[in-house]
């Protein structure tokens, strides 16, 4: 194996390490952000319900954050395979910096307009899912040969680690002083992170290609872009009927998401129902407020996916076990969250601990397979197309929630949720396990 030092020399039998500047940089970029949305998510989520008293309108808050996902992706994916995907993550960060100020001096003069915040939660949306498609695209640009499942599963820590970090100290905040602190502390974060990642020098391969065809004249004209949007999505529609395997993937997310985001959106209501008057622990000398007590439980899963995080970066995974590990997972986690509502409050937390555990080793294995397949040259589109198609499930699951959770017990609609999510397991990954496989156990 060959290394380029900073001489310009070639080092052999030296292993590329895996923390590089720019892998550093993009890691810590995505970190700050997840702190974020992390923090936006939970506060306009509780804001939404606390002044409404209403799960349509909670559902509605949440669903204006995922329903750009169903088409600012693919017109992302258009994008970013022929412009530069590190300006885009960077310029994304100055502007999340201008939204959380704005969130601040909102607070500050304690504003709330159901509508404006409507707007700008659909507003981050728009920009999440622009970053996500970013990111999703540079990231395998960053990792260093043979370094695919760690940095994947570095990847997939962030998430539980900023989730840990912003719900619990969300939630502290947002019953005694209120959200000012954190919008101001948010914004302050993410013009540091943008201004580091402008630092990020890495070759992004598709920009290269693209230089090459100009210069040999293979690209003349200039192409119309909402022709190129249309060109893009058929094309991403077409590859994934092409690839039968992708294709069974991207069906099984969308029902795993559609059933996932019934879930997740009858929680935060479900406390506030069901323990309206909060929980009495180590015999009644303390009392869990039910949003303390959604914070906890929502922290639980988090420490899991960390602790599933640490356990794949520190373990790693027969190739050819990938597909049976994950299979065994969905239908785990299946059983896990369907049963969750109808448990004793300690007895959740630590169903809420296993499922993260055992969802972010799924997540790697799935993500790194994924990317691992296809090219780099249809990377973008696919992932925009991925998005766009698994997106609509959560839309469609958080309606469900919204327009069913004040009519059916809470408990039941989760439960049937997972019920349709155990079918979607055995009736496509079980089903088409041909197609998959190959796939979950490409990522060495």
């Amino acid at each position: 194996m060959e290394e380029i030092n900073k001489n310009g020399k070639k080092e052999i039998g030296k292993k590329p390490k895996l923390w590089t500047k720019n892998f550093t940089i993009i890691i810590l970029g995505s970190f700050v952000s997840m702190l974020g949305h992390s923090c936006t998510n939970f506060s306009f989520g509780l804001l939404a319900f606390d002044k409404t008293q209403s799960v349509a309108l909670y559902s509605l808050m949440l669903a204006a954050g995922i329903i750009p996902q169903l088409f600012v992706p693919v017109f992302a994916g258009a994008l970013l395979d022929r412009h530069s995907r590190k300006k885009a993550i960077y310029i994304i960060d100055f502007i999340y910096t201008f939204i959380f100020v704005c969130l601040f001096a909102l607070t500050y003069f304690d504003y709330f307009n159901y509508a404006l915040y409507l707007i700008i939660m659909f507003l981050v949306g728009c920009l999440n899912s622009f970053y996500t498609v970013a990111y999703d695209s540079l990231y395998p640009n960053l990792i260093s040969k043979g370094n695919y499942d760690k940095a994947y599963s570095v990847s997939s820590l962030i998430y539980p680690i900023a989730s840990t970090i912003m719900i619990p100290v969300s939630g502290i905040i947002y019953e005694k002083i209120g959200l000012t602190p954190l919008f101001l502390g948010s914004a302050v974060l993410f013009l540091i992170t943008a201004i580091f990642e402008t630092r990020i020098d890495a070759v992004e391969p598709h920009l290269v290609m693209l230089k090459a065809e100009k210069e040999s004249g293979i690209i003349k004209t200039k192409i119309n872009p909402f022709k190129k949007f249309n060109d893009d999505l058929a094309f991403g529609m077409k590859y994934l009927n092409k690839e039968k395997g992708l294709k069974s993937i991207t069906a099984y997310f969308f029902c795993t998401l559609l059933a996932g985001s019934v879930f997740s959106t009858l929680y935060l209501p479900f406390f506030k129902t069901e323990y309206a008057n909060g929980v009495s622990l180590f015999n009644n000398s303390f009392v869990l407020t039910a949003t303390l007590m959604y914070s906890v439980i929502m922290v639980s899963n988090t420490i899991g996916r960390l602790a599933g995080g640490l356990f794949h970066y520190l373990v790693k995974l027969p190739t050819q076990k990938k597909y049976s590990i994950a299979i065994s997972v969905y239908i785990l986690l299946s059983v896990i969250e369907g049963v969750m509502l109808f448990m004793p409050f300690l007895s959740m937390i630590a169903l809420n601990f296993a499922g993260g555990f055992l969802a972010v080793n799924s997540f790697n294995i799935r993500i790194s397979g994924t990317q691992n397949y296809l090219p780099d040259s249809v990377r973008g589109r696919f992932n925009a197309t991925f998005l766009l198609v698994t997106n609509a499930g959560s839309i469609i699951g958080q309606l469900i929630a919204g327009n069913l959770g004040d009519i059916i017990y809470k408990p039941y609609l989760a439960l049937g949720a997972m019920v349709f999510n155990l079918i979607a397991v055995f009736a496509i990954i079980l089903k088409e396990q041909k197609h998959i496989k190959p796939i979950y156990n490409s990522s060495k």
